[in-house]
């Protein structure tokens, strides 16, 4: 069976978890179906620092770190994962790879009231390229780790 352009994204930004999980020393963690349209990429728990469970998405970014100062994620994703996070008590993370093998950890906050910019979009990433207006959250890239 062929993979569409969404899966292969896909793969790569959990290909790209699991080897950041393995370098940190995680011991437990859970990916959301492959064959899902979830809103998060999935959840962690018993690092082997914490043991704080966690809820994350994830966004490979085709531009290396120091190309802009911002990068940006659909409002929603970032509501989905805050709602989840209250839900069933987990941190919320957002996870940001860059093409140098840079990374940037953004942990969410409850109490944040993140601005939002609209800007025409495809209707969805990798199926409708119809260009609608988004809401999105934008972040300042900052923090930057390396991958190994």
């Amino acid at each position: 069976m062929m993979m569409d352009d969404f899966h292969k994204a896909s793969d790569t930004e959990r290909m790209l978890m699991t080897q950041l999980f393995i370098d940190n020393g995680v011991d437990s963690y859970i990916f959301t179906p492959a064959k899902g349209y979830d809103r998060e990429e999935g959840y962690y728990t018993a690092t082997t620092r914490t043991r704080k469970e966690i809820v994350f998405e994830v966004k490979n970014r085709n531009i290396t770190s120091d190309m802009y100062t911002t990068t940006y994620i659909e409002k929603d994703k970032v509501d989905n994962i805050l709602r989840i996070a209250k839900e069933t008590n987990h941190i919320p993370f957002l996870f940001f790879f860059f093409t140098d093998n840079k990374y940037m950890t953004v942990r969410l906050d409850f109490d944040t009231y993140y601005t939002t910019i609209k800007k025409l979009a495809p209707k969805t990433t990798m199926g409708n390229q119809t260009k609608v207006l988004k809401e999105f959250v934008p972040f300042k890239i900052t923090r930057l780790s390396n991958t190994n």
